[in-house]
C-alpha cells in the first residue's frame, strides 16, 4: 500500500516536472538567447553611432507627390556628406546597416517625413520637416522648400 502511494507520488512528480519544469527550462533558454541577441544588436548599434558621429541623414518616403518633388528639387542640392535614406513602405533604401537605420527611425522623437537626423554625442537626434514642407508645397511656395531643408541641416 505504501509502495503504491510512493509510486503514485513519484509518477506525479515526474509528470509535474515534464509539464512545468521542462517548458520553464525551454522558455528560459529562449529568453537567454533573445537577451544575447539584443545585447549583440545594441553593441552593433552603438558602434554604428560612434562610426557615424556628426553625420547627417535626410530621410523621405516614397509617397508619389512628395517623392518626385524631393528627388527633383531637394536631393540635388543637398551637401554631398548628407546620407540619403528613402523609405519604400517601412523598408529603408540605403547602403548603410538596414537594421541600425530601421531602429533609429523607429526611435524618432519627431515623427513625420521628410526628417533630418544627425548623430550627436553618440545619440541620434532628429527633426521632422513634414509640416513645413507640406505647407510650402500646398501653398505653392516651392522655392522655400530648399530654405526649410537648409535651415534644418544647419540647426540639427
Amino acid at each position: 500500500m505504501m509502495q503504491t502511494i510512493l509510486d503514485g507520488l513519484l509518477t506525479g512528480l515526474v509528470i509535474f516536472i515534464l509539464l512545468v519544469g521542462l517548458p520553464a527550462v525551454v522558455i528560459g533558454g529562449f529568453r537567454y538567447r533573445l537577451q544575447q541577441k539584443n545585447k549583440a544588436f545594441f553593441a552593433r548599434y552603438t558602434a554604428f553611432l560612434q562610426a557615424h558621429e556628426g553625420v547627417t541623414f535626410f530621410c523621405y518616403t516614397s509617397r508619389k507627390k512628395l517623392s518626385s518633388f524631393i528627388e527633383q528639387h531637394v536631393l540635388p542640392t543637398l551637401p554631398s556628406d548628407v546620407q540619403v535614406i528613402k523609405l519604400q513602405g517601412k523598408r529603408p533604401q540605403t547602403a548603410l546597416d538596414i537594421e541600425c537605420i530601421s531602429y533609429a527611425l523607429y526611435q524618432l522623437k519627431q515623427r513625420g517625413f521628410p526628417n533630418v537626423m544627425k548623430v550627436v554625442d553618440g545619440k541620434m537626434v532628429d527633426q521632422s520637416l513634414h509640416n513645413d514642407i507640406y505647407n510650402a508645397i500646398n501653398q505653392n511656395r516651392l522655392n522655400s522648400v530648399q530654405d526649410i531643408v537648409n535651415k534644418s541641416l544647419l540647426s540639427i
